[in-house]
């Protein structure tokens, strides 16, 4: 049995209900909805509550402020779990539901770096996410939380886009160990699935005469 044939592939996905987060799920439904050998988890995290409830002070006796923090959290948390089963309802529409469950947790620190905790922690093959836009106030607020998983974390990281998908795939790869990682993570993720098309891209640095050093040719040649 292969690498490929023993291990089902584990998806993390990051959803909060956006635009951005549903067409994440879209895509997996577009290109993965016959797939039996996928794991999903949808994963939302619930805001932290405000600062001002998480440590004394602000005019409030102790048991006031314990008691609306007790209720900001559950008000989080229960927000949180009704876009994670969101979620699981849109992806069980096309997959198994045995292949797709939910969890939550209660944010303590940077979202992004929740996100990545809960990757490194799993055994999860990638990292899920709809890109936002590129207007410097999206990127500076939700937006940045893409953006940081694709800078830190240490798992393959899938940021989604566009309206259309199809079983194609373009793979834009150099020479170095990190195109190769690229070219290893595609072949396992798609390995055994017939719909689907990879076509390999070959990036080439360029040089003072345009054209690429004959070792790197022979390599990009397969020669």
């Amino acid at each position: 049995m292969t690498r490929e044939e023993a291990l089902d592939r584990k998806l993390l996905i990051a959803f909060d209900a956006t635009s951005p987060s549903r067409k994440a799920l879209s895509y997996l439904k577009t290109v993965f909805g016959h797939r039996k050998d996928l794991s999903l988890v949808v994963y939302s995290v619930a805001r932290r509550p405000p600062s001002h409830l998480l440590v004394p002070g602000s005019g409030r006796s102790t048991l006031v402020r314990e008691e609306m923090l007790e209720k900001v959290i559950k008000e989080n948390l229960e927000q949180a779990r009704a876009k994670a089963q969101r979620g699981w309802e849109l992806l069980t529409e096309v997959f198994d539901p045995g292949q797709v469950e939910t969890k939550v947790v209660l944010q303590t620190g940077d979202m992004a770096y929740e996100i990545i905790r809960e990757a490194e922690q799993g055994t999860y093959d990638a990292i899920v996410v709809g890109r936002r836009g590129l207007s410097k106030l999206t990127q500076g607020f939700m937006g940045s939380v893409s953006y940081k998983l694709a800078e830190h974390a240490r798992l393959p990281v899938w940021m989604i886009s566009g309206e259309r998908w199809n079983h194609k795939v373009l793979v834009a790869v150099d020479l170095g160990e990190p195109g190769f990682r690229v070219v290893d993570h595609v072949a396992f993720i798609f390995a055994g699935d017939p719909k689907v098309e990879i076509t390999l891209l070959p990036m080439v640095y360029p040089y003072l005469d345009a054209e690429p050093a004959p070792v790197q040719q022979k390599e990009i040649q397969g020669n």
